[in-house]
Order: structure tokens, then sequence, then C-alpha cells
């Protein structure tokens, strides 16, 4: 028996993606029924797969940020500031061609997104450890 991560060289040490059927002799379902929950749960990682791209890309029209993406939102956030801080030095100048400064939103709206991430999260996981 092979376990999943295996490095045997046998075609049948891979997982099996379907989850395996019922023999029972009394049950009188269809023996696709397996079959069909594997399915629903591929469309289901699909449908909020789709879903979550959707999120991200009306939010980033709308307001320049990811809703679930951090790892995009630190490099916006550290881009805002840098462009925030040469706008007030007296030293550099910012390109008066350039809107990225009035189209990009504050740093303290990254910062929101940033910090709100974990704490959902620590919710979530004191709620569950309450049951």
């Amino acid at each position: 028996m092979t376990t999943y991560g295996s490095t045997s060289p046998q075609a049948d040490a891979a997982p099996k993606a379907s989850i395996p059927k019922n023999n029972n002799k009394n049950n009188k379902k269809n023996n696709n029924d397996s079959e069909v929950f594997v399915d629903a749960k591929l469309w289901l990682t699909i449908g909020a797969a789709f879903l979550t791209g959707w999120i991200n890309a009306v939010f980033f029209v709308r307001y320049k940020a990811f809703a679930t993406m951090q790892a995009g939102n630190l490099p916006m956030l550290t881009f805002t500031t840098a462009l925030r801080i040469q706008a007030e030095d007296e030293v550099s100048e910012v390109d008066p061609d350039s809107k990225w400064l009035f189209y990009l939103p504050p740093p303290s709206l990254f910062l929101a997104l940033i910090s709100i991430t974990p704490l959902g999260a620590c919710i979530h996981r004191m709620l569950v450890n309450q049951r």
C-alpha cells in the first residue's frame, strides 16, 4: 500500500480522485453517487474561485486595493506611502503628469485591510473553539 506523496513508480500509487462507493447490497441508491458528490465539490470549488476572482477585480477597479489578496496589498501600501512621502518632500518633485497620487487610496485603507484579515481569522478560530 502506498501513501499520498509516495515516490513509488507504480501507476496505482496516485491517490484516487473519487470517494469510494458504498458496496452495501441493501442500499437502493445509484452506484454513481460518489462520483456525483465529487463533481459537486469540484463545481463548488470552481464557483468559489471564480467568485473570489470577481470580488478582487471589482474591488481593485473601485478602490485600487485587493479584497482577498494581502500579498498584493502590502506592496500597494509601500507604494502609496512612498508616493505620499515624496509628494510632501520639498526636495523631490512628483511628476505633474502622473495621476497616481490622485487615483490611489490613502495608505490607511491598505493598513485596515491587512489588519482586518488576521483579526477575522482569530475571531473565526475563537468561535470554532467554543463549540
